[in-house]
């Protein structure tokens, strides 16, 4: 026993214990214990990162020796210009840890001329540029722990729009509430998943040529007892980053589907429910089977239930999502493409999978009844897309000036405000009986 606690000691207290063996520099375990003592001690220090964003490519290009050949040299100049004070902090970053606001400043300077876009290298023969991001975190010691500084500028770098270029990105005060906010729904996320508390809000969908309501789309909603509501974008983009998305989908699914079998009557008015499925959801090896379990298990009906495909997604078609998508049709399970218009899907995007219904953008409605070239272009994709046999719906409707466009060009299915918001069961029950539209 005091053999290995000798030998843990000699460990923790040798810093070449944590040499990152490809460059030569510290490593983020020796980071982290540096960063560590400086906020226990009190003081103060400022954080630079440096992220070559365009490793992946380069390794295309070069090889990955190539991209090694990149990360020496990278890690060589950082070296010389400022000693034990830089590390490598990840596979594509490096950070240095500086104690002053005049060294933190010089630094910046410094990185901002050795990588200012115009510089190429001479790699296995090619000449290569190496845009790269680099972030100021003023102050660090303020996040209070090491494991946060490292996430910080990991936010920091996500910022970046990543277009080619050197860009430099410097925390400030509304950055960092960003942050911190995001970790506080981070940590709410665990326990809302535990205990169950999202709920769901249902949209209708109207229908111009019946005058009445015929589907709803189920959307996700998360209240936190201080935060107030957070908005479904900001934890859903963090549910998926952090591999918690398909347990908050299983619940929303169960709840959608226990509210199903508890209306029935709705069915006899409506075509459908619409379900959003995240990329994850769609990658589970027994995707298809498992929501279908699901749905038998509270006897629903496989034709009650459309679900959505983002645009993103679809773009990223593989065998295994074309497997999935051929499964729930062959279920009678209908998919539905949502957000066409916000990315870069095209046709061939579309007819790559079994949808029979496109939800066109709200970003493509935008200034239709103002812009000509906006209204030819919407018109023209509604147009096209009905020539295909596809139904349409047009999502974010506002206005009644849009709503009787967007009506003019054969569109019947229409989703926004103008008609209705996002509403909880009991208010969309009482809508929907409201209109005479759905009776027991």
């Amino acid at each position: 026993m005091s053999l290995g606690i000798l030998v843990l000691f000699i460990t923790i207290n040798n810093p070449h214990a944590n040499i990152d063996t490809l460059t030569g520099l510290y490593n983020h375990l020796y980071l982290a214990r540096k960063s560590n003592e400086l906020i226990s001690a009190g003081k103060s220090f400022h954080i630079i990162t440096v992220y070559l964003y365009q490793l992946k490519h380069i390794n295309k290009i070069a090889g990955v020796q190539g991209g090694n050949s990149i990360l020496k040299l990278t890690a060589r100049k950082l070296g010389e210009m400022c000693g034990k004070k830089a590390f490598r902090t990840t596979g594509k970053s490096f950070m240095i840890l500086t104690g002053s606001l005049e060294e933190y400043e010089y630094y910046l300077t410094q990185l901002k001329r050795m990588f200012d876009g115009n510089s190429k290298l001479n790699v296995n023969n090619k000449i290569i540029t190496m845009p790269v991001i680099i972030s100021g975190i003023m102050n660090a010691q303020k996040l209070g722990d090491s494991g946060l500084i490292l996430e910080y500028a990991e936010y920091l770098e996500a910022l970046s729009a990543k277009n080619g270029l050197t860009e430099v990105i410097q925390d400030d005060y509304q950055t960092m509430n960003g942050f911190l906010y995001n970790k506080r729904v981070e940590q709410y996320l665990h326990k809302a998943i535990t205990e169950d508390l999202f709920e769901i809000y249902y949209q209708p969908v109207y229908s111009t040529r019946k005058k009445c309501f015929i589907t709803l789309e189920a959307l996700s909603r998360l209240q936190h007892p201080e935060l107030g509501w957070i908005a479904p974008d900001v934890f859903i983009q963090i549910a998926e980053k952090n591999h918690m998305i398909e347990q908050i989908t299983d619940l929303q699914f169960s709840r959608v589907c226990r509210f199903l079998g508890e209306n029935r009557y709705l069915m006899r008015h409506l075509l459908n429910v619409k379900v959003n499925l995240s990329s994850l959801d769609l990658m589970r090896n027994d995707c298809s089977r498992h929501f279908i379990r699901i749905m038998d298990a509270y006897k629903i009906p496989h034709n009650w239930i459309q679900f959505e495909i983002t645009e993103t997604v679809a773009t990223e078609c593989n065998a295994g999502l074309r497997r999935v998508a051929e499964e729930f049709t062959d279920a009678g399970i209908g998919l539905c493409l949502d957000d066409f218009g916000s990315g870069y899907a095209n046709l061939n995007t579309v007819m790559r999978l079994p949808f029979s219904v496109i939800k066109v953008d709200r970003s493509l409605l935008f200034d239709i009844c103002r812009d000509e070239k906006r209204a030819i272009f919407y018109e023209s994709v509604v147009e096209t897309f009905h020539k295909m046999n596809y139904h349409i719906v047009s999502e974010g409707v506002e206005t009644q000036e849009e709503m009787e466009q967007i009506s003019s060009w054969g569109v019947e299915m229409i989703q926004g405000y103008y008609f209705s918001k996002p509403l909880p069961e009991k208010e969309l029950l009482e809508l929907l009986k409201k209109q005479d539209n759905i009776e027991r």
